[in-house]
């Protein structure tokens, strides 16, 4: 079972780099979901400096596991951000330099046109972590609350079985430590049965910093206690 959205762009904003339609052929291997071992060739596609989506994958993998990687003569680890696998044939997953290796296409980067990249110009850092936000929709006054598992100051996904449309605005309220915030979101990916992908379109400038700080600091935190 798929636990996290297909690629429409991931988390946040829409995939439309220019290395999109190129594919290359890169080595994984580590532990599937099953806890059995797995080695294999696979696709990689839609590059940033961030992250990567592979594809053609035979085996379920985990989110947040890390899996060796190599591509060309660079041997090194990235981290699964999310795992589509619903076909079982051609299972795809995000996957981003893991936590101190340099990123392995770095190379391939040079060739994409960053003025066509949304991704590439993405303003924070992403983290994988349980955010609770409540949404309004038009038309409702009564909030609903969800989860998001992947946020940075520029917006979040959350888990819903029923997410709006690409395009719909929703009313967010989360939380900064104790203090609520109040935005406007703009749907930018509807990944129907997993969730959506939500832009912070009314959120002020300093106040994303704000919001990107303190996920930085929990970051720090989480890291220094050994969660």
């Amino acid at each position: 079972m798929s636990t996290q959205p297909p690629r429409n762009g991931g988390c946040i904003e829409k995939a439309q780099d220019s290395s999109a339609g190129t594919e290359l052929t890169v080595r994984v291997w580590g532990l599937a979901a099953n806890g059995r071992a797995f080695a294999q060739k696979a696709s990689l596609k839609n590059l940033t400096p961030n992250s990567a989506l592979l594809g053609g994958l035979l085996q379920e993998i985990a989110m947040n596991e890390v899996i060796g990687f190599q591509f060309k003569d660079i041997k090194t680890r990235v981290q699964v951000v999310w795992a589509d696998n619903r076909d079982t044939k051609n299972r795809s997953a995000e996957v981003r330099p893991a936590p101190n290796q340099a990123c392995p296409w770095q190379s391939e980067l040079a060739q994409v046109d960053p003025s066509n990249s949304h991704l590439n110009r993405r303003e924070f850092d992403r983290h994988l972590t349980t955010f609770p936000v409540e949404i309004k929709r038009n038309g409702s006054h009564a909030p609903i609350r969800l989860s998001a598992n992947d946020v940075s100051g520029s917006g979040c996904y959350l888990q819903t079985m029923s997410p709006s449309p690409a395009g719909t605005q929703l009313n967010l309220t989360f939380w900064i430590a104790l203090e609520a915030i109040n935005c406007d979101g703009l749907v930018r990916t509807c990944d129907v049965g997993f969730g959506m992908g939500i832009e912070f379109i009314g959120l002020a400038g300093p106040v994303k910093q704000r919001l990107q700080a303190w996920l930085d600091a929990n970051r720090r935190t989480s890291a220094s206690l050994g969660r």
